[in-house]
């Protein structure tokens, strides 16, 4: 019960930070995209402006077909911005399992550290409450609903505040 407990409590603190920043009571994440054309991915450095703290979303390996080769100026160029704003990764993201590129995570995991996490596939989210324990799928939806909106296809984490996440040496 005190797993349900914290993951319902996670769940309301991430939604009431929500509406603080919408309300302009809290500082907003400064949200810095990174397109990759040749995939048509956006991916992101989001951090928070007072602790220094960030997370990347969806990251891309360059990756050359005609040649079998990976590059990494993609993932170069959000190291350079990570560094440039003295940011400390927290964690990297993927949002899911992508068709249409390769994921940059290892490689930007072991410039930066972070903790790697991916979303859950699709047909598990019908089963949320049996990953997440006793957490009910009602609580479940009401924090998504309150948090991410009604967007189909939005991913998001939701952490107990003092989690810790586990970083890899730099």
């Amino acid at each position: 019960m005190a797993d349900a407990s914290l993951a319902h409590t996670s769940l309301r603190a991430a939604a009431d930070q929500v509406a603080r920043t919408l309300a302009g009571a809290a500082r907003a994440p400064v949200i810095r995209a990174f397109f990759d054309e040749p995939t048509n991915t956006v991916s992101y450095v989001v951090h928070c402006p007072a602790t220094r703290r960030a997370a990347v979303i969806d990251s891309v390996l360059d990756y050359d077909p005609a040649a079998g080769r990976t590059r990494t100026a993609s993932a170069d160029a959000m190291v350079d911005y990570i560094k440039s704003e003295s940011l400390t990764v927290d964690w990297l993201l993927e949002t899911h399992v992508h068709a249409d590129h390769l994921s940059a995570a290892p490689y930007l995991q072991g410039r930066l550290g972070g903790a790697l996490a991916i979303g859950l596939p699709l047909e598990m989210v019908e089963f949320w409450p049996r990953y997440l324990r006793e957490v009910t799928r009602d609580q479940v939806a009401e924090a998504a609903r309150a948090v991410l909106g009604q967007a189909p296809s939005t991913t998001g984490w939701l952490l107990p505040g003092d989690a810790a996440p586990r970083r890899s040496p730099a």
